[in-house]
């Protein structure tokens, strides 16, 4: 008779060694780890994916999924917003930018972000995408008292500020899947949701090659961005300013395009410098 020991949760008979039943529990403890690694590559794919739909297309039982699920989000690798969606955590996203290259896109950008800092007298950072999320690897706050603070909560589409840069320079198959898929949230006026709107706006980037936000996401913040290429020429980062809309009219945002676009090129010049012949 098959016997359940809730000791070490694995199945074994009265019969077996006791070598027999941690190799039992060794293939289980496998299969906990294989189940966890589709959770967070679902995810990954479908971020802001509900429990139901994440256990459907994980071809695992709703129980399991919750409980897997509860325990990525204990250790910060997948988020749960307050609607139920789940996208993937801080701490995967940082074990993710410990990469060696992401290290050195990070090194590399350290001083030329600083040094657009000291320009603008602005807060300047860095992105990449992770799956369909903008991630900030590096910030570099300038000496100004009154900043822009983004709220906390659900990840924000890639529709709105220096996102939309980020979205801009994908594969088109991938803007084409990500803006029909989307749901766009109306965060301000100003955001963009129409999806007619969204590709023309990504269309503007790209003819730019810098795309400048006006109270998209924050209505009292603004900023511009630009892309950073690697040495094969796909897109590598973002590179943005971020700034309180009162010190964002025509002449700065003149001056922040000049700084950005600089920054962008002069990173991507590093970039390809360094790279592997």
């Amino acid at each position: 008779m098959w016997k359940c020991s809730r000791n070490v949760g694995v199945w074994y008979t009265p019969g077996l060694s006791g070598s027999s039943r941690l190799t039992r529990r060794k293939v289980s403890d496998v299969q906990v780890l294989d189940r966890a690694v589709v959770l967070l590559e679902t995810i990954r794919k479908r971020s802001g994916i509900g429990l139901t739909p994440l256990s459907k297309e994980s071809s695992l039982a709703l129980s399991t999924t919750k409980r897997l699920v509860d325990a990525l989000c204990r250790h910060d690798l997948v988020y749960r917003s307050a609607d139920g969606r789940y996208t993937i955590g801080p701490r995967f996203l940082r074990l993710i930018t410990q990469s060696p290259d992401r290290r050195r896109l990070v090194d590399l950008a350290r001083p030329v972000l600083e040094k657009t800092m000291r320009t603008l007298g602005e807060d300047i950072a860095l992105a990449v995408l992770q799956g369909q999320e903008a991630a900030i690897v590096l910030r570099v706050l300038g000496p100004q008292a009154l900043k822009i603070v983004a709220p906390v909560g659900s990840p924000v589409s890639l529709n709105c500020g220096y996102r939309r840069v980020l979205l801009a320079y994908q594969p088109p198959d991938f803007i084409r899947r990500y803006v029909r898929d989307t749901r766009f949230t109306k965060y301000t006026d100003a955001t963009i949701t129409v999806k007619s709107e969204i590709f023309a706006a990504l269309e503007r980037v790209r003819r730019d090659g810098y795309g400048v936000s006006r109270g998209e996401y924050v209505s009292d913040a603004g900023g511009v961005a630009a892309p950073v290429f690697s040495s094969e020429q796909t897109l590598a980062a973002v590179i943005f300013s971020y700034v309180p809309m009162l010190r964002f009219g025509p002449k700065q945002t003149a001056k922040h395009v000049a700084a950005i676009t600089k920054a962008a090129r002069s990173l991507s010049e590093l970039l390809a410098a360094v790279a592997p012949q």
